[in-house]
């Protein structure tokens, strides 16, 4: 939901907004809850090489004023449980996916455009959650929510006011931002 969540608060400040990702159900699903004339969506596997060649080759002209990037593979469990090829997709997706965006991206980046990557606060303090039944992962977002100096988890809504600032403030670049409530100072 963070991409959507990003897209939408950009649109409602009077950006034309491209969502990109795998799913045509997910985009065209997008399409119709967001509703907006700025809004268009096009499929792309960022983890294939020549479709990303292509998509940029395809967009003509127009330049880029951001590009945000959001979308990943995360792969849970043991590091000897873990299969090479689950962990070879996950870093195509987490890694080598948002780096050949970036690249053919490039030369369409207007002079101040950003360009924002997407990590979560997994990448500091690694814990899994995936697998877990329904209620259990409710308690653990409680548990967490309660160790954190907001005393809440964050929400879509959130992570969008985030990249939206990284993507318009002129002067900010080459920097971390931790959207985490507090998570990396509990």
């Amino acid at each position: 939901g963070m991409g959507k969540a990003t897209a939408k608060l950009a649109i409602a400040n009077d950006a034309r907004v491209n969502i990109v990702g795998r799913s045509q159900d997910k985009l065209n699903r997008t399409l119709d809850e967001l509703s907006s004339p700025n809004l268009t969506a096009s499929q792309l596997d960022m983890t294939d090489q020549d479709a990303v060649q292509e998509f940029f080759r395809t967009q003509g002209d127009e330049s880029i004023d951001g590009l945000i990037i959001s979308a990943s593979t995360a792969v849970h469990g043991t590091f000897a449980e873990t299969e090479t090829e689950d962990v070879k997709e996950m870093f195509n997706s987490k890694f080598f996916g948002p780096y050949r965006l970036a690249r053919q991206a490039l030369p369409k980046m207007r002079d101040g455009s950003a360009i924002s990557f997407f990590s979560g606060v997994l990448s500091s303090r690694p814990s899994s959650y995936a697998g877990m039944p329904e209620a259990a992962r409710e308690g653990m977002f409680a548990s967490v929510a309660g160790s954190l100096p907001l005393k809440r988890v964050a929400d879509a809504e959130d992570i969008a006011q985030a990249a939206l600032f990284l993507t318009t403030n002129p002067f900010t670049t080459g920097h971390v931002l931790d959207v985490d409530g507090g998570h990396l100072i509990g």
